[in-house]
């Protein structure tokens, strides 16, 4: 006699079984995606409200599940097989996850429809965000939010003035005011801090095609799936150049797993280091005698030497984006206790001289301009510099000529992707990076 333990495990076994057979669809329909999709283990989830990725596996309600119709699902499996291809569940940080998993969304599922993918009602679909880092949908949802708040204070406040003195004898019914508030307020922050957090009180539509929970410890790293993106997109490529057909919309994502930096603080911490000398180095002459016409070697150490930092303070420079990378650079500069950092900050020219922050000191460089961008102020002012700077970091969005090689190391930090520092060269607003290595600060760190 079958038990109603046995009827739930029939269904939580059809569910599975379902998953798994429109994931090998994809193989056929959609490779890149069937070949990432299979690198995840498959989770039946009745606690959980739609869908969800972590990085190791995907988990699904199975009445959900029940209720799409066979595209639909083929679309959801899509789109987690997305979130993790484009490493959302590594890259939260200490963002709000419900909104964090609003910004995911709009960040992958215009790429899903441009792949001919259906997702059900309600999918959070916005083509303003078309091409954006998920980052970046972040600070403009936290921005839209902020702007709401002020904008209902400000008629809350204009409402309490035209109410007048009348009101003012109704305790009771404000107390109940009171306390009403204090309800809604308690939702909005129990919205805010959920994992899986529809929106809150941003008011997006209810409904979210995917949860993005932060990968365990045990997943695979962001590397390792960068590696898989990639090796999928070989095989994806091979069919669809047997077939004449297109890759599609994967294109820009797996260009983005082969060029973008996975973890940016890691790869200007790792290049900070290796810009550090051990003992002597005649690679560079020691610039105190360079007036004596003597070329004497420079000294070097396991520290970082002295760093400098050039900062763009051109008018499109965004300044969330460099108050991240500040940031960020504050962390590495107390790890590796540099002998100083010179902060230069430049439009069209050096506004402020040198900026000298020594070991301890907190990193807050005074950023006026607004102007052109001009990359040759500060390199000029590196070369000439007789601290013997050891290598330079620029942050800026691209918008300038190249400058003759220095003999110096490197490395230019630019703002937003690398798809967007392209299609910005392609419109004539940035340049080719000519020399240096470079890392791309895809709405900030994590």
């Amino acid at each position: 006699m079958r038990t109603t333990l046995d009827t739930v495990a029939d269904a939580l076994a059809a569910t599975e079984l379902r998953v798994r057979r429109h994931r090998a669809r994809l193989l056929v329909h959609h490779p890149w995606y069937g070949n990432v999709g299979c690198e995840l283990e498959v989770v039946v989830d009745p606690t959980c409200g739609t869908a969800w990725t972590n990085g190791k596996a995907m988990g699904f309600n199975p009445e959900f599940v029940a209720g799409l119709k066979a595209k639909e699902l083929q679309g959801v499996i899509a789109h987690e097989v997305l979130h993790v291809a484009m490493r959302h569940p590594y890259r939260r940080g200490t963002r709000e996850p419900g909104l964090w998993n609003v910004a995911c969304d709009y960040a992958i599922n215009t790429i899903l429809v441009k792949d001919g993918f259906v997702l059900p009602e309600g999918a959070l679909l916005d083509e303003k965000y078309a091409g954006m880092s998920a980052e970046q949908i972040y600070k403009l949802l936290i921005d839209e939010r902020k702007q709401r708040r002020e904008d209902d204070e400000t008629k809350a406040d204009q409402g309490d003035e035209s109410k007048g003195e009348d009101q003012e004898g109704s305790g009771d019914q404000g107390d109940q005011g009171d306390q009403g508030d204090q309800d809604q307020d308690q939702d909005q922050d129990q919205d805010a801090g959920g994992q899986g957090d529809q929106g809150g009180d941003q008011g997006e539509p209810e409904f979210v095609p995917g949860e993005v929970r932060d990968a365990p410890e045990d997943a695979p790293d962001e590397a390792d799936w960068a590696q898989k993106v990639v090796a999928a997109a070989k095989l994806a490529g091979n069919l669809a150049a047997a077939a004449g057909t297109s890759t599609g919309q994967m294109d820009r994502v797996v260009d983005d797993a082969k060029h973008g930096q996975v973890n940016w603080r890691n790869i200007l911490q790792q290049w900070l280091m290796k810009t550090a000398r051990e003992d002597f180095s005649w690679d560079r002459p020691n610039r105190r005698y360079l007036h004596t016409g003597i070329h004497m070697p420079s000294m070097a150490s396991e520290a970082a030497g002295v760093i400098a930092v050039g900062i763009d303070t051109s008018g499109s420079i965004d300044h969330g984006a460099l108050e991240v990378f500040v940031g960020e650079l504050q962390g590495i500069v107390d790890h590796l206790k540099p002998e100083r950092v010179i902060v230069f900050a430049c439009d069209t020219r050096i506004h402020g001289g040198r900026q000298v922050f020594e070991p301890g000191d907190l990193i807050e460089p005074k950023t006026p301009g607004g102007g052109g961008t001009e990359f040759a102020p500060v390199f000029d002012a590196v070369d000439e510099d007789e601290d013997n700077i050891s290598c330079l970091i620029y942050f800026t969005d691209g918008g300038a000529a190249m400058p003759a090689e220095p003999t110096f190391p490197v490395l230019w930090a630019i703002q937003g992707s690398r798809q967007q520092h392209r299609d910005h060269i392609a419109r004539g607003w940035a340049n080719e990076l000519t020399f240096g290595e470079v890392i791309y600060l895809e709405g900030g760190a994590r």
